[in-house]
């Protein structure tokens, strides 16, 4: 899933749509790159967001409330906190080398080539805005276990029913569909508009904590549901794949006449989120079903991933910069950059991170060549 970010990021550049969320772009579009984000876009996040749940739960019935504190304080609060310092500079620094090249052709730095009103509002979360979120939930988590006890209500035998219902029923999807529709359904194409501020709005606290507290769910009820997940993925990626071109279908309907459709980002919201659900359900289960054992690729590319995550971002936009002026299409251009940042994510974290305190600092422990 975090490989998926590089793909993602470069899609962004050349996106056809008019609701680019960029503000620096490539020449060459297409709808290829649409499509790329919006379907990436629909799992790839809430599933880090389940997981997220998935293992805090796991620390706190392992090491208990403080080691879990402990724990994310580390591997989450830390690297966030020396990351953000030395990629915030980083990637405006990429940005105006990008807006540079675009403007004049050659490489440079001016900040009056930033658009009017971002140069006073630079300063956020960046690409790192999913670990600043789960620090907030992991703080709301150590409030709620802290004073569990008093919440009777909790205990009760009817919230353990209701917890394993919207884990392990066929049509929990739908039901989990229903509040991310409400939250989704004033943004532009009934998605979810990532805000990357250090004060997010409410409803993408709520549309993720969904996600995060399903994660906590699942491990509750996690030797049931992971066998259930594993034995109907095949089912949840049928019924995604159809929901995801229903939500296509409407969506270019809304495009090509945006007046005509009552409540269409209701609709467009509730199709789309419904997917997102098929899709993390299809995802773990086909991970569970065939990628439960370890594999020396599989085990590399998963120690790599939290260093590549972090500094991808940047690369994609100088390595975007750097053949900004190429007029191959643009399907071709995002192939190349994809394949050029992972490369280069790959280069510097054998030779960089595996073997160093880096990797001690990011996961707890270096490894063997």
């Amino acid at each position: 899933m975090m490989w998926l970010g590089i793909v993602f990021h470069v899609s962004l550049l050349h996106m056809s749509s008019n609701q680019r969320p960029l503000f620096w772009y490539d020449p060459q579009t297409s709808a290829t790159a649409d499509l790329l984000v919006g379907f990436i876009h629909c799992f790839r996040m809430p599933v880090f967001f389940i997981l997220s749940g998935f293992f805090v739960a796991m620390l706190l019935h392992e090491k208990g409330l403080a080691g879990m504190l402990q724990n994310r304080f580390k591997r989450i609060a830390l690297p966030f906190a020396v990351f953000w310092l030395l990629l915030a500079p980083l990637t405006l620094v990429s940005i105006l080398l990008y807006l540079h090249i675009a403007h004049d052709g050659q490489w440079g730095i001016d900040l009056g080539l930033l658009p009017k009103g971002t140069e006073n509002n630079s300063v956020d979360t960046i690409h790192l805005w999913f670990l600043w979120m789960l620090m907030g939930f992991y703080l709301l988590t150590a409030c709620v276990v802290k004073i569990l006890p008093r919440m009777a209500w909790l205990q009760a035998k009817w919230w353990g029913t209701l917890l394993r219902w919207w884990v392990v029923h066929p049509l929990a999807p739908l039901l989990l569909a229903i509040p991310l529709t409400f939250t989704d359904a004033s943004s532009p194409m009934g998605i979810l508009e990532t805000n990357t501020s250090f004060f997010p709005p409410l409803n993408q606290w709520i549309h993720y904590g969904i996600f995060y507290l399903w994660g906590i769910a699942l491990y509750i009820h996690y030797p049931t549901a992971l066998q259930l997940l594993a034995n109907r993925y095949r089912s949840y990626f049928v019924a995604s794949l159809i929901t995801f071109c229903l939500y296509l279908g409407l969506a270019i309907a809304q495009i090509q006449a945006p007046e005509s459709g009552s409540y269409a980002t209701v609709w467009l919201a509730a199709l789309y989120n419904l997917s997102a659900w098929l899709m993390c359900l299809t995802w773990i289960g086909c991970f569970i079903g065939y990628f439960n054992r370890q594999t020396p690729v599989l085990s590399y590319l998963a120690q790599s991933s939290y260093w590549v995550y972090l500094i991808h971002f940047p690369v994609t936009i100088v390595m975007g910069a750097a053949y900004y002026r190429w007029t191959a299409a643009a399907e071709i251009k995002i192939a190349v950059n994809v394949l050029a940042t992972t490369l280069l994510c790959l280069f510097s974290y054998r030779f960089m991170v595996r073997n160093t305190f880096i990797s001690v600092f990011l996961n707890g422990k270096k490894y063997a060549d």
